[in-house]
Parts: C-alpha cells; sequence; structure tokens
C-alpha cells in the first residue's frame, strides 16, 4: 500500500465552499458563453442557482428524486447542475448525441421524473417521454412552443430567493449526481457519485502544487459537461474564481482563436488535442502566449507529443490519472517537477488518496515496480452502480479498493505509471468504448451470426474500433452495411472506423469468452 503525502481538510460540503467563495468572487465572471460573449459572474451563479432550486421544489421535486440533463456545453448547464445540488436531488448526466437506442438504456436506468434539454436534443426526448410515462416533466434551454424554458425562467427578477435554504442530507450516503461509465461488458452503466466525493474531488483544487488554478486565471470549457472531465472544470471554477469560457463544440480555429483573444492560461485536454497543438501548423497563424499549464488527461499521453507541445508553447505540462467510478483525480503530476522523462508516467498521489498493486496472478500487493492491477482507496470512490449491486460488488473489493482494470506500477519516489489496460475498454478520442456494446447491436443485425470488435491503434485517435464479422449462411451484408448500421444505432465515437473483417468463426474459450489476442494478431 502507498499513501499520497497530504490529506484534505473535508470539514464543509462543496456547495458550502462555493457559496462562500462566491461572496469572495462576487461580480467577477465565472462562465462566458463562447458564442455570444455573455457571461454569468459568479453571483449571477449562485443566485440563479437558488431560483432554479426553488422553481423545483415548487413544482414538486424533492431530494433523493432524479431529474436528467441533456444538453451541449451552455452557461446555464453549472446552475443546473447546483440548483439540484442545493435540493439533494439527483441529477443524471446524459450525452446529448445519444442515439434513441442509447437512450433508451440510460433513461430506463434512472427514470429522472423531469429533464432539461436543448434545441439539439428536444426532439428525440420528446420521442422517448411518449415511450416512458415516468418522465413527468420537460424544460427547454431556450424558448420552445411545446415547453418551458429555462432562460425564460431564470430571467425572471421578480422571484424572491432570501428565504432560500440548502436542504438537509447525510453527505457520505446522499447521491449528488449519476454519470454514465462504460463497462467492460454489456451496456453502459450509472455511476453513483455523493455529496462527499464531489467534497474529496474538488478539496485539493487550487492547491499550487496539484492544479495552481486561481483568480488570474482563464480556462476553455470544451470537455462535454455530462463527462466527469467537465464536471471538473466547472467545479474548479466555483471554487478557485478562474473564468471558464464556455465552448458548446469544438473547432480547431476557433479553440486557438479564443485562447488568443480570452488570454486563456491553462487547458484541460484529451490526448488528440494535445497532438493538435503540437503539430498542426495552425497554431503558428496564433499568439498563444499566455498559456501557462496543460492539464492532460482520459488517455495516456505520449512522451514524444508531450515534449514537442511543452517545447512548443513553453507551457508545462501535468499528466492525469483518474476514471468516473474515482470521482475524478487519483494520480497527478505536481508542479514542482518540470521535466519527467519517462513514458506513461502520470504523476503522485492526490491528497486523500490510498493506492495499491496487486498481482495479476495472488492478489497480493506489490512493491515498487512491479506491475499489477491498479487499485485505489479512499473517500472519493463512488457509491456504486444504479441497480446494479453485482458490479458494484465485483468493482469495489472487499478492503474497500475500487478495482481499476488497468495494468501499471509505482517506482521508489511514489510517482505512478500506466502500463496497460486490462479491460477491455477502446480508447477512442478520450472516450470509452465498451466492445461488448457495439457487439450487442452488430449480433442484433439478421444477416449477422456473431462478432467481436476490438481496438486498432491509431496516432491520432488513440485508437478505432475493428469489427470482426461471422455472417449468416447465404447473406450477402457487406463492409459497408455494418459501418452504417452501427451508425444508425450508436453515437459518433462508437462508430467502426477501424474498418469491417469477416471471418467464419469467431475465436473463443471453451467458456465462451472471445479470445481478442488472436483477434489482434490479425489486425498487427
Amino acid at each position: 500500500m502507498i499513501a499520497a503525502e497530504e490529506v484534505l481538510d473535508m470539514e464543509k460540503s462543496y456547495v458550502q465552499v462555493v457559496l462562500e467563495k462566491s461572496k469572495l468572487f462576487g461580480s467577477r465572471p465565472a462562465f462566458i458563453d463562447a458564442e455570444t460573449g455573455k457571461t454569468f459572474s459568479f453571483d449571477d451563479v449562485v443566485s440563479r442557482s437558488k431560483k432554479l432550486s426553488k422553481i423545483l421544489k415548487e413544482i414538486g421535486l424533492r431530494k433523493d428524486d432524479i431529474i436528467a440533463i441533456c444538453m451541449e456545453n451552455n452557461i446555464n448547464y453549472p446552475i443546473v447542475f447546483l440548483a439540484c445540488l442545493f435540493n439533494g436531488i439527483v441529477l443524471h448526466f446524459i450525452n446529448p448525441k445519444s442515439t434513441f437506442y442509447e437512450m433508451e438504456h440510460v433513461l430506463r436506468m434512472s427514470k429522472p421524473r423531469l429533464i432539461f434539454t436543448s434545441n439539439s436534443t428536444f426532439q428525440l426526448i420528446s420521442l422517448i417521454r411518449e415511450k416512458f410515462k415516468f418522465i413527468q416533466s420537460h424544460i427547454n434551454l431556450t424558448k420552445h412552443s411545446e415547453c418551458v424554458s429555462l432562460e425564460e425562467l431564470l430571467d425572471f427578477d421578480d422571484y424572491n430567493i432570501d428565504d432560500f435554504e440548502l436542504a438537509q442530507f447525510d453527505p457520505v450516503e446522499q447521491v449528488a449526481i449519476i454519470l454514465n461509465s462504460s463497462g467492460t461488458t454489456g451496456l453502459p452503466k450509472g455511476v453513483l457519485i455523493t455529496h462527499d466525493n464531489l467534497r474529496c474531488m474538488f478539496g485539493y483544487f487550487g492547491n499550487p502544487r496539484f492544479i495552481p488554478s486561481g483568480l488570474d486565471d482563464v480556462t476553455l470549457s470544451v470537455c462535454p459537461f455530462y463527462h466527469l472531465y467537465g464536471v471538473i472544470i466547472s467545479g474548479i471554477t466555483m471554487v478557485t474564481g478562474m473564468v471558464s469560457v464556455v465552448m458548446s463544440k469544438y473547432k480547431n480555429e476557433t479553440y486557438l482563436e479564443l485562447i488568443e483573444t480570452y488570454h486563456v492560461t491553462m487547458l484541460f485536454l484529451v490526448p488528440p488535442m494535445a497532438m493538435i497543438l503540437a503539430k498542426s501548423p495552425l497554431v503558428d497563424n496564433y499568439k498563444l502566449d499566455s498559456l501557462k499549464w496543460i492539464f492532460c488527461g482520459a488517455a495516456p499521453l505520449g512522451i514524444e507529443v508531450q515534449t514537442m507541445l511543452s517545447s512548443r508553447l513553453n507551457v508545462t505540462i501535468q499528466q492525469l490519472y483518474g476514471m468516473t467510478e474515482l470521482t475524478g483525480l487519483v494520480t497527478i503530476m505536481p508542479t514542482d517537477v518540470k521535466e519527467f522523462k519517462k513514458t506513461g508516467c502520470v504523476g503522485i498521489l492526490t491528497p486523500g488518496t490510498l493506492a495499491m498493486v496487486r498481482d495479476l496472478e495472488t492478489d497480493l500487493p506489490l512493491g515498487p515496480y512491479q506491475p499489477g492491477e491498479l487499485c485505489f482507496k479512499g473517500r472519493f470512490i463512488m457509491k456504486g452502480y444504479i441497480n446494479n449491486p453485482g458490479a458494484s460488488q465485483a468493482a469495489i473489493d472487499k478492503d474497500s479498493y475500487l478495482r481499476t482494470g488497468d495494468l501499471g506500477y509505482y517506482d521508489q519516489d511514489g510517482y505512478f505509471y500506466v502500463v496497460d489496460r486490462l479491460k477491455e475498454l477502446i480508447k477512442y478520442k478520450g472516450f470509452q468504448v465498451p466492445p461488448a456494446e457495439l457487439e450487442d447491436v452488430i449480433n442484433s443485425n439478421e444477416s449477422v451470426a456473431d462478432s467481436a470488435v476490438i481496438g486498432k491503434p491509431d496516432d491520432f485517435a488513440g485508437e478505432l474500433a475493428v469489427a470482426f464479422v461471422v455472417k449468416k449462411p447465404y447473406s450477402d451484408i457487406s463492409e459497408q452495411d455494418i459501418i452504417e448500421y452501427v451508425a444508425k444505432h450508436l453515437s459518433r465515437e462508437k462508430h467502426i472506423y477501424g474498418g469491417v473483417i469477416f471471418l467464419d468463426e469467431i475465436p473463443k474459450t471453451p467458456s465462451g469468452k472471445i479470445l481478442r489476442k488472436e483477434l489482434r494478431k490479425v489486425i498487427i
């Protein structure tokens, strides 16, 4: 076992810290709409969140009720998040690019009473509501003829919030949010994150050794707010006072222009974005000398790209490691280490974290430089998966360590390295793509007898999904038919970008488990 060097002072909840900090930050800008320039100060965010929390109460929503949000990044998103936290309402974050098939599954897990949408998701959610009667209400971001508008509700000034009170509950037990996490088998699972988990996650932000954000900092919020990475960025804003310029969608030129225009000081990236900054000739057209820090997570960043990027922009790059079930980050490269030239190093443990590397065969703890399964323990570990006790028990062992499914080790100085994944997840541009979900869709095609999906290494995307397909007798289904069938059912990051290979049989163990190692030999 190895423990973090620092511990957390966690006497106050996350929302208590937000309310206290907002009084200090006051009229300073918190969130800026990248397209329109519309700005919410910290006072605006808190007052609008209090207003929305009262509205939710007035329409009958109470502690432990579940509602959902399904919209692209926008400056009202954090307000919905905080309003739910104030009331003890559970907020389920949903990918706005989800297909009908995906949406059905995630909504069936949580059964929300109300859903917040935008114009891009309104129609799909309306169709879902016709099928799922448990969805009683629907609030759209902007004005819509068939729905209440969130912006109109919040822009109504004549609304008294002087009697606002926080809901009372046990932060250790009270679920705050539900995030969707891809498992290695089956469809995505709903990760239950408590108020205490949030307190642990945000407890060290602003610490100069880890994420030294503060009043002088500006960042771009382009990572999806429905993803834990996006939740972290908006959360950091509220507790440290930095400014978040919110992008609803990513475009290379727009991204670079915003860095220059707003004098952005820190970026939170995934490796494909880092590669663009490191290699694209577009970068030379913009003045980016305001940048001081770059944080990169969601997937490993190669040492070549890291070195190239650091040299090109003259910035400090910190790699991060975490996962949804860990409510964020468990390792980070400390700011006092300017260079650490070893591939795969993801830093030291964050405050309040215990780690253990378990032997893959004996399950016993291993010492420095001995690769095994990375396991972590602390108050940040999820409560479990919603309505899935079996998966929860499999993820968290008897000693309360969460088993990551990642192969790694630590050195004598306590620095961690990720070597490989024991899990079968495909990492496409930072997104976790479970092969089993793609296989379920492919196998549902009446012309397919069997299938298997694996990831193929790709310099830009990380990995591309490759489908191995066994046709039914006399079927004439083509590669393009398979690609289009998957694209019809699943969101863009889960498409078959690596091609389709037809086989007579999928190699499997006697127990029926797919031998993915054998399939990898085909594409090497």
